[in-house]
């Protein structure tokens, strides 16, 4: 969309001030959320969409500004933003080696496979309640049993504007990208507002 020239009448202005709603509802933005990304109060984003007010052309710009930065972030795809490092262990490994795994490469989860299958996933905390909850010895307990269960499974092309309802409401920390049954990606709720 052109950005409004000053010599643009109020009408027009109001006409792009409409167009405007229409991209915020569009995007699933409330009022309140636009109003942060724009740097702007609520109250101004309400009386606009309600033409109670004029609004100027830093205003316009603002909320333009805005909206161009969430319709390019609603474009990507998981794959975009995909870690494809993705540690795994066997489900014979010990508690302990799994432990030193994340340690040393800064993973806070690891899947457990075997034979290409997904067995499920192991959490720090899952360690930490092993070893001073359930009061299991780490170096002769295996990672089988202290397994959570699966994580979400989403398509490459999966919308990452649609991540945030998956994170917020199904209760997980990360989801794994998968491509004809093969796992070639993870992405955790920071991955996405890195992006942001």
């Amino acid at each position: 969309m052109k950005t409004p020239h000053k010599d643009q009448s109020r009408i027009e202005i109001l006409k792009i001030a409409k167009e405007l709603t229409k991209r915020r509802q569009y995007l699933k933005l409330s009022q309140l959320k636009l109003s942060k990304l724009a740097n702007l109060s609520s109250s101004i984003i309400n009386k606009l969409e309600n033409g109670k007010i004029d609004p100027t052309l830093s205003t316009i710009i603002k909320i333009e500004k805005a909206l161009e930065s969430q319709e390019k972030e609603s474009n990507l795809k998981a794959k975009d933003i995909m870690i494809t490092q993705i540690a795994m262990v066997k489900p014979n490994t010990l508690i302990s080696d799994a432990a030193d795994i994340m340690r040393d490469n800064d993973f806070s989860q690891l899947l457990v496979m075997d034979n290409g299958k997904l067995k499920g996933v192991i959490y720090e905390t899952n360690i930490l309640n092993s070893i001073f909850k359930n009061k299991l010895n780490p170096h002769d307990t295996k990672v089988e049993e202290i397994l959570s269960e699966n994580p979400i499974i989403i398509p490459q092309d999966y919308q990452v504007s649609q991540l945030s309802y998956i994170f917020q409401n199904k209760n997980t920390k990360f989801v794994l990208v998968a491509e004809n049954f093969k796992y070639i990606g993870i992405i955790t709720s920071s991955d996405i507002h890195k992006k942001n």
